[in-house]
């Protein structure tokens, strides 16, 4: 694909923007972005997502305050806390706006929660996923409930219903 801009190197920046619902997308090589972000066309993110994560380094009394109005967060804050799993720093997260890993949303749950609820108004995921993902998914939500009618008929000795639930269970496992 190449740069929207220059049309001669390949795009290496995907640029999007949605202001007030006007998207504004641009596919731009490394030269082409820098020169549109240093002429103030392009918004550079980090200093963008600087300000909302900035509630991750602020320390008074050992109180976070997350943006937008949010409820304070009687959780201490500490920026040298580092992810088990990846080493990511929480002032490294407050500083880029980017997470190490998945293993970082574990690791720093209570100080990113109120930051995602104040952003994106949830902390989980609703909107398109994958077929392959959703397949998955709706598998392993329908082993669960045939493992909960699994136990029940099993307490209500129904051996033949369980029976045959405990093969649909195996199936469903066999697929994964």
């Amino acid at each position: 694909m190449q740069c929207e801009r220059c049309n001669k190197k390949k795009a290496t920046v995907f640029y999007r923007e949605n202001i007030g619902g006007k998207i504004r997308a641009l596919r731009l090589c490394g030269e082409c972005a820098e020169l549109l972000e240093r002429a103030g066309e392009l918004e550079d993110m980090s200093t963008a997502l600087s300000g909302v994560f900035s509630p991750l380094l602020r320390e008074d009394e050992g109180v976070c305050f997350p943006p937008f109005g949010v409820a304070p967060s009687p959780v201490p804050r500490n920026a040298a806390r580092k992810c088990p799993a990846c080493g990511a720093l929480l002032s490294e997260i407050a500083a880029t706006g980017r997470v190490g890993c998945a293993a970082c949303y574990t690791a720093f749950e209570a100080e990113l929660r109120d930051l995602l609820i104040g952003i994106h108004g949830r902390v989980f995921h609703r909107g398109r996923v994958s077929a392959g993902y959703r397949a998955r998914k709706e598998r392993l939500e329908r082993m669960e409930d045939l493992r909960q009618q699994l136990r029940i008929a099993v307490e209500a000795e129904e051996y033949e219903r369980a029976a045959g639930l405990r093969d649909e269970i195996r199936g469903l496992e066999a697929a994964l």
